[in-house]
């Protein structure tokens, strides 16, 4: 196992998409095109998004999105309008 961050959603292994399906059943909050969409038209000039992943192989057991503005610190990748937020976790590491 392994801790890899990712800068890019092209980046990410195919195995991460199972990991925002099984999230996107919770909740809209925890689903790729809602991260995708905060990326796209919420993140300032400056800020960037990085994908810290748990990883074992070509599997990705954890995500967790984050956001940084030049110079600080990360932070979660929120809203105002996300109301939940939560690392992402494949079923088998949920005990």
């Amino acid at each position: 196992m392994e801790f890899v961050c990712y800068a890019d959603w092209k980046q990410l292994p195919e195995s991460a998409n199972a990991l925002f399906t099984e999230g996107s059943k919770q909740s809209v909050f925890f689903s790729r095109p809602w991260f995708e969409n905060l990326v796209t038209t919420v993140l300032e000039p400056g800020q960037t998004m990085l994908l810290a992943c748990v990883v074992d192989g070509q599997n990705v057991l954890a995500i967790l999105p984050l956001m940084k503005r030049e110079g600080e610190q990360w932070t979660i990748l929120t809203h105002l309008y996300s109301s939940l937020y939560s690392l992402l976790l494949a079923e088998t590491n949920r005990q």
